[in-house]
């Protein structure tokens, strides 16, 4: 059985250089977290904190330190009784140190190295905290500025407020600020429960990127599928992509005069009707609307809130507008 890095008797040199290397990587990796987690989540979507970057420190770790201010004493070097260190307590360590201890943000008050090293020395004497640095920069929607620009840490919050109810069990309040126009801060609701980090709430709500080629009119509906669907309302999400091509097919003026006839016109008989106005060419080569709307039905229908489907879906529909694009069909 593997023990805490703290209970294994490697020379004291040789542990004040692991201590510095697996304090560094732990609180690396959490920071890395927090930034994946903002940048590339959405709403109730989470991430794991592993320790990947201990993985890769190992074989350093594993070898005794080349500075001449932690170099380990010489029967150390030339061998002696004590054990050297093994990659599974190194792995144990930080597995330990990230699941069963509070975490801690710096907001970038201190270095990554300095913080995670006083955390780590800290944490093997009272078993109390893991310190980590807040990502400096995220990348993320503004409304502002109408794009994607980094975000900085709000400074003006004066630390990342935390709300603890257990060591493992923890809320943490985030502000960034827009580097550009510097408005109104995103505010970001993250929970931790052992190793994972999940997205709880955020103000204002995130934006997502809606394809260019979807037409104006109807491409709200388009990005609600996609906020649906990263929410894990994929059910919620398909249902939107059917509206979508439904609400398409009654914006068009081929379609304007049967929908005055009959206004109760059916998804399967506008459908028809669209498809009659293209060329045979394009409906040989590309998705068919038609197609992708009974697919979605039948989710609907049977209740499936399949991804797989969902992906599926929204990839023939951009793959069926970017094909009228390229045979300059209007939309």
């Amino acid at each position: 059985m593997t023990k805490p890095l703290a209970s294994l008797e490697f020379p004291r040199n040789y542990v004040s250089h692991a201590e510095m290397s697996l304090a560094t990587a732990i609180s690396a990796d959490i920071t890395e977290a927090f930034r994946k987690l903002l940048e590339e989540k959405h709403l109730y979507q989470a991430v794991d904190v592993g320790a990947a970057a201990v993985e890769a420190l190992v074989p350093e770790l594993l070898s005794p330190p080349k500075s001449k201010r932690l170099m380990a004493p010489l029967s150390f070097v030339a061998g002696s009784a004590t054990p050297a260190p093994k990659k599974e307590d190194f792995v144990y360590t930080a597995k330990t140190l990230l699941s069963q201890n509070p975490w801690v943000s710096n907001l970038g008050l201190h270095s990554a190295t300095e913080a995670a090293t006083a955390s780590f020395l800290a944490t093997l004497e009272a078993s109390k905290t893991v310190h980590f640095d807040l990502p400096q920069t995220v990348h993320t929607y503004c409304k502002v500025c109408k794009k994607v620009w980094p975000f900085n840490p709000d400074l003006s919050l004066g630390k990342a407020e935390t709300s603890i109810k257990a060591p493992t069990n923890q809320w943490f309040y985030l502000g960034y600020s827009c580097q550009s126009c510097k408005s109104e801060p995103i505010r970001f609701l993250v929970r931790r429960q052992g190793t994972k980090l999940r997205l709880c709430g955020r103000d204002p709500m995130g934006e997502v990127t809606v394809p260019e080629v979807l037409p104006k009119a109807t491409r709200d509906f388009f990005g609600s599928a996609l906020i649906a669907c990263n929410a894990g309302q994929t059910l919620a999400g398909i249902f939107f992509l059917r509206v979508f091509i439904e609400q398409f097919w009654r914006s068009l003026p081929t379609l304007e005069a049967p929908l005055k006839a009959n206004s109760r016109l059916t998804g399967d008989e506008m459908g028809g009707l669209y498809n009659d106005t293209l060329p045979a060419d394009f409906k040989s080569r590309f998705p068919s609307l038609s197609g992708v709307y009974s697919d979605l039905s039948a989710a609907i229908h049977m209740a499936d809130a399949n991804a797989e489907t969902f992906e599926k879906c929204a990839g023939q529909i951009t793959e069926h507008f970017d094909a009228l694009r390229l045979y300059k069909i209007p939309t």
